[in-house]
This record gives structure tokens, C-alpha cells and sequence, in this order.
């Protein structure tokens, strides 16, 4: 399966909709502006992420991270996660199983 960048559909938030298969779907939020800003929350399926460019402070589990361009992060469902964007941000993110 081949996804073409312009015939990607968009998400509910945004984000860049591209493959999908049984067990996993990938999308790309690219361009989030500095203050973007989420509050710290669950989510019932895995996500893996590839920072492309840009940087953000995340809140996982309590705990405080920074990630910039070049940076990956495994957040499991269940944890509970909130993200701070500090310089114009762009990731590809994993979904395992795929989101209703």
C-alpha cells in the first residue's frame, strides 16, 4: 500500500492519516506551532514516535522529558502522557493496535 502525502486524509486534531493495516496505523503530525499544549492523559494503544524536527517537554507517568529532531519515544497504553510544544514540531507516530 502506497499513501500519497496529498491524498492523506486528516485526523480529528490534524494530524496526517497515512497506512493502515490490521495491527498498526501510522500518521504525521507535522508543523505543531510552539505552545501547542495537551494535558496529561491515557490512551488505549500503544504509540511509537520519530521526531522529524522541532522540540517538546513531555509529562509521561509524572516524570519530564525533553525530545527534539532526531529523538524516539514508546509511550504504552495506559500511561498517562501530556506534551508542552517548545519549538515548531513535527513527529511520525506508530499506533498498535490502529484507533477506532
Amino acid at each position: 500500500m502506497i499513501v500519497k502525502s496529498q491524498r492523506a486524509k486528516r485526523g480529528p486534531f490534524g494530524e496526517k492519516l497515512h497506512v493502515r493495516g490490521e495491527n498498526m496505523e501510522m500518521r504525521f503530525w507535522e508543523n505543531i506551532p510552539p505552545g501547542f499544549h495537551f494535558d496529561p492523559h491515557d490512551f488505549p494503544v500503544d504509540i511509537a514516535g520519530f521526531v522529524v524536527k522541532g522540540k517538546a517537554k513531555w509529562t509521561i507517568d509524572g516524570r519530564e522529558y525533553i525530545t527534539e529532531a532526531g529523538d524516539s519515544y514508546y509511550l504504552p497504553r495506559g500511561c498517562v502522557y501530556g506534551l508542552d510544544v517548545i519549538e515548531e514540531f513535527s513527529v511520525v507516530e506508530v499506533l498498535s493496535p490502529p484507533r477506532d
